[in-house]
């Protein structure tokens, strides 16, 4: 099921997760289908609102149905999050991603939102971020309105598939991108078979320590050669 503006294509939410800071508390305004919720490693408390109750619903569907340990903590809320924005002052120990309505002109087709943001609702969105002390991710197509308001703030472009085709688009960031990026997803499709391979891995790795110097280096040897013989990935 794809949601007009969303990260799910290939690659986006794993490159989204990648310029993640570490945080406490996760918050994802505009939550549409989650798509980097459900890429991203979970915070302790993580929290998704939107407008769209259809798109809530499938969020927390798709959320219960991962094999997450219970000590991370999941609410959802149907709220306008400008508003929840302007109320609160958050702390450095949040982190927000947001991915509001992609202004209007930037969009080269008809599609609409079922809630969208008018240029003032995006003029009150830039100025709830720009006064919050929480770390914050904000997506979308490069704009006057945004690059000149956050001016100062670090800038990343990567390539989203939406309806209109491939597009260009621009993250902008209040804090430099982490260089060992904490929250990006591990290899595998999904919390379960990523769970199977880190336990897949750990199973390895202590079997590997048990072994007697000699067969340690006679495997590290082979797999060295596998890996040079190997050809290139495309």
């Amino acid at each position: 099921m794809t949601y007009f503006g969303g990260k799910a294509a290939p690659g986006v939410p794993q490159t989204l997760a990648s310029w993640i800071p570490h945080h406490q508390i996760y918050l994802e305004a505009f939550l549409g289908h989650a798509a980097l919720m459900l890429h991203k490693r979970p915070a302790l408390i993580n929290i998704g609102i939107d407008l769209n109750s259809h798109a809530l619903l499938h969020s927390r569907t798709a959320i219960s149905q991962l094999n997450i340990p219970p000590q991370h903590q999941f609410s959802f809320a149907r709220a306008n999050a400008i508003t929840v924005l302007e109320a609160h002052h958050l702390t450095p120990d949040w982190f927000i991603f947001c991915d509001p309505p992609y202004p209007l002109e930037t969009r080269t087709s008809n599609h609409r939102y079922q809630n969208d943001l008018t240029t003032p609702d995006h003029e009150r969105l830039l100025s709830a971020l720009t006064k919050s002390h929480a770390k914050i991710l904000l997506t979308s197509i490069w704009n006057t309105l945004y690059a000149d308001t956050l001016r100062g703030w670090y800038v990343r472009q990567y390539q989203n598939q939406t309806h209109a085709g491939i597009t260009t688009e621009t993250a902008w960031m209040n804090y430099q991108p982490p260089t060992h990026a904490p929250y990006a997803p591990e290899p595998g499709q999904g919390y379960r078979q990523r769970e199977a391979m880190r336990k897949q891995r750990k199973r390895w790795t202590q079997k590997f320590a048990k072994m007697p110097p000699d067969q340690r280096q006679a495997i590290l040897n082979a797999l060295l050669q596998t890996l040079r013989s190997a050809p290139p990935q495309p």
